[in-house]
């Protein structure tokens, strides 16, 4: 019996962005880097120039080890692209506090090629994540 060969499902980009956040967010950073494209690329705020994968995962278990909770509030997928708006929950020696964060992603062949972060980078948490990175 012959049996046609099996083809790769490619996940959907919105379905990509979901599990790379959990993964991210919860610390699971080789998961998450996993899902990323060799040649991603990002923008976020107080950064210059856009970064690369080795840039953006360069301490990542240390700024997500802040991390306490976080939620997925809004996501939505249009073609390749992706939003999302979701809130992190930060504890540091210093205090705790919350902030919303928005994400517009781009997914290709089922990895992510590019991100593009949004915050306000006087909220509460950000000084929190900054002063206790440092």
């Amino acid at each position: 019996m012959s049996s046609a060969p099996r083809t790769a499902v490619v996940p959907s980009p919105a379905t990509v962005v979901t599990e790379y956040l959990a993964a991210f967010l919860a610390g699971d950073i080789a998961k998450a880097r996993s899902a990323v494209s060799d040649d991603f690329s990002f923008r976020a705020p107080l950064m210059p120039i856009r970064g690369t994968k080795e840039q953006f995962f360069a301490g990542a278990e240390r700024k997500t080890g802040l991390i306490r909770d976080f939620r997925i509030l809004r996501l939505w997928q249009d073609g390749d692209e992706v939003s999302c708006v979701y809130e992190i929950d930060v504890s540091t020696p210093a205090g705790q506090a919350s902030m919303l964060l928005h994400e517009w992603h781009v997914v290709r062949q089922g990895l992510l090629v590019e991100t593009t972060m949004v915050f306000d980078t006087q909220a509460q948490a950000a000084h929190l994540i900054h002063d206790a990175l440092r």
